[in-house]
């Protein structure tokens, strides 16, 4: 049973024959002292350990075979687990080296680590015990040097010369510039609005561009415009409009989901844990709905509707291409359904209205799939009486392969989606949607998603609060360098 202490105490010997004579004297030890740093990089002594219990059962019996060694002022160096094993044992002293120095001293960290350099550890420990050993100062000196290498540019940049500040709008842009703020404010909702939004609303009351001009009324022209994106641009900068009231969405951008630590990451997941959930709301419906639009500055406006019913939507940019044909077809397959519906929106002009006429015929003949219809939900010619969009508009182009026959049925006066406001265009899918819909059976899948709520929320509380135990007992294992003292 004492064979591992025997061995420990016969290297003990071998060492201390290379040392000049050391005292080895008795003490309680209840009178030595825990190192601090001892429990900060190895794993701290805890009585109930049955290897702490199985080495107090031997020191019972054969005594402290190893003396422990401490410091001048009783701190413990080596011999934490023999100290707490023959306190439990019962002993009244043990034996102990007295090292010649104090706890106080810079070296005291040194030392303690390299007497543990036969322990077996793992890797939290070792990597602890790297950090004790080096230099702070010098560790973070390269640290900053790395991090300076790194940010340096290592290939030509541009060079500009010096442009000057922008100048402050013109007092004679003051009518322009409060049209403009009130279209801003009145569709706050729909934020971040594009600039051909507020184009289109401009037309529907346009203002003069400059007041001392009464020629200078704002038209639908690309000097009208560029003077409205000018505008934009130094409400912006000058703070008058919150830069997220705008966007352009032709000029996506991305970002990544990152995370500081598994961690962080792990409780950002637990926060949003089961919360995603939606309802398949349509899948009681006897037809599978899908909503097309031609523009992608329409697609914060239309998602809340489609959100609303759980209506797939596609926006095409023109016409819908190939793939996007093919993923219409795909997810209507997948539905099971034996009739596909789509609700079409795109401007009023020879190719917006042949949008939904060349998509509906290539479903048929190209994907052989007849059992398709198309309903143009919008902009139709009775929304230009209805909403009373202005005669400030363009003309139909003469350059377009449709244009004589849209001419022949429509007149020459064209109108984009954007002429009408965002709450319009809402209002007229919301009107389609439900005119195709049977609403009772959609009421009841609602009814039933509040059910599904309920029971996600009790499923995700048990799950949430089990895995945040989990989760703090992994932390408080990890390394904390800010713990540890140099």
């Amino acid at each position: 049973m004492a064979t591992t202490q025997q061995n420990r105490a016969e290297q003990t010997n071998e060492e201390t024959k290379s040392e000049t004579c050391l005292t080895i004297v008795k003490i309680d030890p209840r009178k030595l002292k825990p190192s601090p740093e001892n429990n900060k990089i190895y794993k701290s002594i805890d009585p109930e350990d049955p290897t702490i219990k199985e080495l107090a059962r031997e020191i019972a019996e054969d005594g402290v075979l190893e003396p422990i060694v401490i410091s001048n002022d009783n701190y413990i160096i080596s011999g934490h687990r023999r100290c707490e094993a023959a306190i439990l044992a019962g002993l009244k002293v043990v034996p102990c080296r007295i090292e010649k120095i104090r706890h106080s001293d810079p070296k005291f960290m040194d030392r303690l680590v390299s007497y543990n350099t036969q322990r077996i550890k793992n890797q939290g420990e070792q990597l602890r015990e790297a950090v004790v050993k080096s230099n702070p100062d010098e560790a973070y000196r390269q640290l900053l040097a790395f991090r300076k290498e790194k940010t340096e540019i290592k290939t030509e940049t541009i060079s500009v010369g010096q442009r000057g500040q922008r100048k402050r709008i013109s007092k004679l842009k003051f009518k322009m510039v409060k049209v403009v703020k009130d279209v801003i404010n009145t569709n706050r909702k729909f934020w971040p609005l594009s600039d051909r939004q507020i184009h289109y609303r401009l037309l529907n009351n346009p203002p003069l561009r400059n007041t001392n001009r009464p020629g200078s009324v704002y038209k639908n022209d690309r000097a009208s415009y560029g003077d409205l994106c000018n505008v934009l641009t130094r409400l912006r900068l000058t703070g008058e409009i919150p830069m997220t009231a705008i966007a352009d969405p032709t000029r996506p951008t991305s970002s990544w989901y990152v995370h500081s630590s598994p961690q962080d990451f792990a409780r950002e997941e637990l926060d949003d844990f089961l919360k995603g959930y939606r309802r398949d709301l349509q899948q009681s419906q006897p037809i599978y709905i899908e909503v097309v639009a031609e523009k992608m500055t329409v697609q914060s406006i239309i998602e809340p509707v489609c959100g609303k019913f759980n209506i797939p939507y596609t926006i095409c940019r023109g016409y819908p291409s190939l793939p996007a044909r093919n993923e219409i077809l795909k997810r209507f397959q997948r539905s099971g359904k034996g009739r596909l519906l789509l609700l079409i929106l795109s401007d009023f002009d020879p190719e917006g209205i042949n949008i939904g006429e060349s998509l509906l015929q290539s479903l048929r003949e190209d994907f052989n799939e007849y059992n398709t219809e198309a309903v143009r939900v919008g902009l139709n010619p009775e929304h230009v009486e209805r909403f009373n969009l202005s005669d400030n508009t363009a003309e139909a182009k003469e350059t377009s392969a449709r244009y004589k026959g849209f001419v022949k049925r429509f007149g020459k006066k064209v109108y984009e989606l954007e002429s009408i406001t965002p709450g319009q265009l809402q209002h007229i899918l919301s009107e389609a949607i439900d005119s195709v819909i049977d609403v009772d059976l959609f009421n009841a899948e609602l009814e039933a998603e509040r059910s599904d709520a309920v029971y996600l929320q009790v499923v995700r509380e048990r799950i949430y609060n089990d895995s945040l135990d989990l989760l703090k007992d992994y932390e408080t294992e990890q390394l904390d360098v800010g713990d540890i003292e140099f």
